[in-house]
């Protein structure tokens, strides 16, 4: 994708996101966007990678994403939504249709994952990072360390955490780490 998208091309997968989590929840049917949809431009049509991220009152109900582009923007995110609402982690707890109204949506669509050299290159409040060691991964979208309050060692421990590594598997000489930026936006109902 090249460039920021613009506040129409937010708003438009924004209510694919809206529009598929409503209908998957509802009636279990999933959203298939015409082609021709004269709001889906070159750029959304483009192929990218996004994370769609669903809470209510501020707490998370799933959050599903694509790091590499493989489809169109568009069906990237209208697919994650539906991850999204099938998140592992809140299996028997999954999102019911009276909670609708409640749900915000937000969405990260991700720039390229680029290795660093070390620990030190990760600068929070712009980064996500990835860490890979001996077939564990973890990622954490660049939002999560500044709504967590975390600094960059704390950020890489629970990044290790979360891959079901050690806290100081960041430090590994084998370990891999990657950082991306992601142009990060939603419905901001919460």
């Amino acid at each position: 994708m090249s460039g920021p998208l613009t506040d129409t091309q937010q708003r438009t997968l924004l209510e694919l996101a809206r529009t598929q989590v409503e209908m998957l929840i509802r009636s279990g049917e999933q959203l298939r966007p015409a082609k021709d949809d004269p709001r889906l431009d070159d750029t959304l049509r483009a192929h990218g990678a996004a994370f769609v991220t669903l809470r209510k009152g501020g707490m998370l109900r799933g959050c599903i994403g694509s790091v590499l582009p493989h489809e169109p923007l568009y069906e990237n995110v209208v697919h994650n939504a539906v991850q999204a609402c099938h998140d592992p982690r809140f299996e028997g707890f999954r999102i019911q249709s009276g909670e609708l109204g409640q749900i915000d949506i937000e969405i990260s669509v991700m720039g390229p994952p680029t290795p660093v050299s070390g620990p030190e290159d990760v600068k929070v409040g712009r980064d996500g990072v990835i860490l890979t060691l001996g077939g564990h991964r973890g990622l954490f979208l660049p939002q999560v360390p500044v709504e967590q309050g975390w600094d960059r060692q704390t950020y890489l421990q629970q990044l290790g955490r979360k891959a079901g590594l050690d806290t100081d598997a960041y430090k590994d000489p084998r370990a891999i780490l990657e950082t991306f930026t992601a142009q990060v936006f939603g419905e901001g109902r919460s």
